[in-house]
């Protein structure tokens, strides 16, 4: 099973860029609930808040993950790309969400 995630982190690590690497690789689960906060307060500025609490089962969710993982294979080196990658979906959304919004006014 091991082998299995280790050869899928492989093939990811091998789509990203240097920087996109380094950037996940030092992405923890507190980033992405910081980062969740900061789009939560640029909405409520900007009026366009989401409830973005709504995405706290699946954060939970994700923390029980982290535990299998690290208990099973020992390898909590792979779950930065895990929310490194999560973050990264969440700057892109608010992104096109933002972008979509300007173009309707």
């Amino acid at each position: 099973m091991e082998d299995d995630f280790n050869q899928v982190l492989a093939e990811f690590k091998k789509r990203l860029k240097p920087d996109e690497r380094a950037k996940f690789a030092l992405t923890s689960l507190n980033d992405l609930e910081l980062a969740m906060k900061d789009v939560q307060e640029k909405q409520k500025k900007s009026k366009t808040a989401q409830n973005l609490t709504r995405i706290q089962p699946f954060l939970q969710a994700m923390m029980q993950y982290k535990e299998i993982i690290e208990v099973f294979l020992n390898a909590s080196s792979m779950l930065c790309f895990i929310w490194g990658s999560m973050k990264f979906m969440l700057m892109v959304g608010l992104t096109l969400v933002l972008n979509l919004l300007l173009q309707l006014l």
